[in-house]
């Protein structure tokens, strides 16, 4: 077998069976729930399917590796590029400025749309440069194979730094994910190098063994990290508890029963935004859970949408609702003793979900403060139908993404000053 062969046969082995699992968890959760949307992660799916078709494809393919080969192989590479792409918006964690300012990214079948157009333009300037072969000058060969990198590299970083941001959020360890970034770094440079080797052969060409290894060896561990993450994703959303292993089953002496006050504040010495929670032990005694930090982070954001809500008697649902709750709890938990669970917290009132405690438990200091966060419109704007009267929802056709991203546009500013204003 060559070297080639080996090669050709390792990635279509590592891309088909990255396909094969991340169907398999699309298809399985998209039977469960039809009315939540998992595209993303069939749309990246086939972007692993499409390496198969190049392999079997280069399997196939006895040509002499040359610049118009190179050109040829381009046109192959864009389908993979196109649905890594279109996925970008599925990515919660991710890209949260483009998805505020902009609503062809807010609006998934959009971009969805405007991606498969622009891809459609490429792959034919690409079919065309291809079929005019050897004819077409060296020079302009060299510009098609650049393009095609640039959008290579440019896409791969943005789907790497998608998945390492959605990664930090359920993953802590800071080794796991050095290692995770090491990963996303060297996968997106293979993509710059391998070209280059091909197009200056005399200077590079020692370059092109060491570097498609390389290529290998981050695509098995890129594949794997986007399984395992979609994994964990999806055991998260089924189960309301954390599942913690490798624990010590010993008995608790003390636990939390109950969350007895949620208090916000803003410590003007420290600079601090300070969210602190009281809460009943089994013994019956009162302590307090406290965060701070020095910018309102998502997880509190979060806390403050819940509290503002139960405030305005509303009920919160939304995709990743289930995944948000997780968050945050956890980011109270991480410097406490005692862990707080969701059921402690949240209501589920046929998925829709609320604070437990009374209204008049939610205590605001330095309200002015928490409603000029960026971060606390943003949140606020992805749950905003939440808030809005159903008798409006039902004449202004708002299930309808555009219809509400229209509606959203005029009625925003006033919609979020208003959830503010309670006693």
């Amino acid at each position: 077998m060559s070297f080639k062969q080996f090669y050709l046969l390792s990635l279509l082995g590592i891309s088909f069976f990255g396909f094969l699992i991340l169907f398999l968890i699309w298809f399985s959760n998209r039977k469960e729930d039809k009315n939540k949307d998992y595209r993303g992660l069939l749309y990246i799916a086939l972007a692993f399917l499409s390496w198969s078709f190049v392999a079997l494809y280069k399997w196939q393919d006895n040509q002499v590796i040359n610049l118009s080969s190179i050109v040829n192989d381009r046109v192959i590479s864009a389908f993979s590029n196109l649905f890594l792409f279109a996925s970008l918006p599925y990515f919660t964690n991710a890209f949260n400025t483009l998805r505020y300012k902009f609503s062809f990214f807010r609006n998934r079948e959009q971009w969805v749309i405007n991606v498969f157009i622009a891809f459609t333009i490429i792959t034919t300037l690409f079919s065309y440069a291809d079929r005019k072969g050897d004819s077409l000058p060296s020079s302009l060969q060299y510009i098609i194979i650049a393009v095609d990198s640039f959008i290579s590299i440019g896409i791969f970083s943005l789907v790497c730094f998608a998945l390492f941001q959605s990664l930090k959020k359920v993953i802590s360890n800071k080794l796991i994910n050095n290692v995770f970034l090491s990963v996303f770094i060297l996968l997106p440079l293979t993509q710059l190098i391998l070209p280059l080797t091909k197009v200056f052969p005399n200077q590079l060409s020692f370059l092109y063994p060491y570097t498609l290894t390389v290529f290998l060896i981050t695509l098995a561990c890129f594949i794997s990290i986007i399984n395992t993450y979609f994994l964990l994703y999806f055991s998260i959303v089924k189960n309301s508890k954390t599942i913690s292993l490798f624990e010590n089953n010993s008995i608790v002496e003390q636990e939390i029963i109950a969350v007895n006050k949620i208090v916000f504040d803003f410590d003007e010495t420290t600079r601090d935004y300070i969210i602190s929670l009281i809460v009943l032990d089994n013994y019956g005694k009162e302590f307090t859970i406290e965060h701070s930090s020095s910018k309102i982070l998502r997880p509190f954001a979060h806390w403050l949408l819940f509290a503002l809500a139960k405030k305005q008697n509303v009920f919160l649902f939304e995709n990743d609702i289930s995944v948000t709750k997780f968050r945050m709890v956890e980011y109270l938990n991480k410097k406490s003793d005692l862990k707080i669970q969701q059921d402690q917290v949240f209501t589920n009132n046929g998925g829709v979900f609320s604070l437990k405690l009374d209204s008049d438990s939610i205590l605001f200091q330095h309200k002015d403060l928490f409603q000029k966060s960026y971060v606390m419109q943003e949140i606020f704007r992805i749950h905003a139908i939440c808030f809005i009267p159903k008798e409006i929802i039902e004449k202004e056709n708002l299930k309808n993404s555009k219809s509400l991203e229209k509606y959203l546009n005029k009625n925003i500013d006033d919609l979020y000053s208003k959830i503010f204003v309670f006693n």
